[in-house]
């Protein structure tokens, strides 16, 4: 007898942020992007046990040809941020900092969220039996659709 278990459902969406005439925000869903157009993800996660979920790491890509809007990841649930500048090998938290020698000298530098491959939240919190968890993050294409070799979305 085989049985498959559901613990939790993931949707993965993306929308165009945009300002419509009045000047509010206005999220639409995300079809083809241009250069300097901001995408906001929508990552959801529900869990669909009786039980308290645990642990649960929620990773968000930085796909290539885009980056990270500084100060856009929002949940309201209580977690650590982190993010990766190596492909998300590892993940550290904000600011990342190097030092590097700079005439001649050790110097600690700031690295941008330009240069951010992935972000990450670690909820410090369970998902309840039956409760839900959203976490958003906005990023911003920064080449020509024609430099893409992958569709940039």
């Amino acid at each position: 007898m085989l049985f498959f278990f559901f613990f939790f459902f993931f949707f993965f969406f993306f929308f165009f942020f945009s300002f419509n005439k009045d000047g509010d925000e206005e999220l639409k869903p995300a079809v083809e992007v241009y250069p300097k157009d901001k995408i906001e993800y929508k990552l959801t996660y529900t869990n669909n046990t009786e039980k308290e979920l645990k642990g649960l790491v929620i990773t968000g890509p930085i796909p290539q040809n885009t980056f990270f809007v500084s100060g856009t990841n929002n949940t309201k649930i209580n977690s650590d941020f982190v993010v990766s500048i190596d492909g998300g090998k590892t993940f550290e938290p904000e600011p990342v900092k190097r030092i590097v020698m700079k005439d001649g000298k050790e110097v600690e530098v700031i690295i941008p969220p330009e240069k951010y491959t992935a972000i990450r939240w670690m909820p410090n919190v369970p998902i309840n039996a039956k409760e839900k968890q959203i976490f958003t993050y906005r990023i911003e294409v920064n080449q020509p659709i024609s430099d893409c070799t992958t569709p940039c979305l």
